[in-house]
C-alpha cells in the first residue's frame, strides 16, 4: 500500500441541512463533556446550526430596514462557513445585501463553494 492509498477519514462532506446545503469539516468541533460544539458539528448533529441566534439577527436586521428603508448592508466578519450570510441573504432579498469576510483561506473556500451551490452567481 503506497502513502496515498493509506485509508483515512474524510475532513469535508456535503450535508442537506435546515440552512441548505452545506461543506461541512466534521473535524471541526469542540468537546466538552459529552457534547460536540463547533461550526461544522452542529448541523451534522443536528441538522441546524443554533436557529434562535440566526433567527435573532434575522430580526435586527428587518428592525434597521423598518426605521431606515431598503439597501440594508450586513457584514459577516468571520464568516467562517456562512451559516448567518446565507440566511441573512435568503432574508434580506429585494431589500439588502451581505457582505461575507473569512480570512481562513481553506474555510473561505467552503462558504464561497456554499454560496454557489445554494445561490445562482
Amino acid at each position: 500500500m503506497t502513502k496515498s492509498n493509506l485509508p483515512r477519514r474524510l475532513g469535508c462532506v456535503l450535508a442537506a441541512t435546515e440552512h441548505g446545503t452545506m461543506i461541512l469539516n466534521r473535524f471541526d468541533y469542540h468537546a466538552t463533556g459529552l457534547r460536540r460544539c463547533g461550526v461544522g458539528s452542529e448541523p451534522l448533529d443536528h441538522a441546524a446550526y443554533y436557529a434562535d441566534e440566526v433567527g435573532d439577527a434575522e430580526a435586527l436586521l428587518g428592525i434597521r430596514r423598518l426605521h431606515f428603508g431598503d439597501g440594508v448592508v450586513a457584514v459577516d466578519c468571520g464568516a467562517n462557513i456562512g451559516v448567518h450570510t446565507l440566511e441573512w441573504a435568503r432574508s434580506m432579498t429585494g431589500w439588502g445585501a451581505v457582505i461575507a469576510i473569512e480570512a481562513q483561506e481553506r474555510i473561505f473556500y467552503a462558504l464561497a463553494g456554499r454560496s454557489r451551490v445554494n445561490f445562482r452567481c
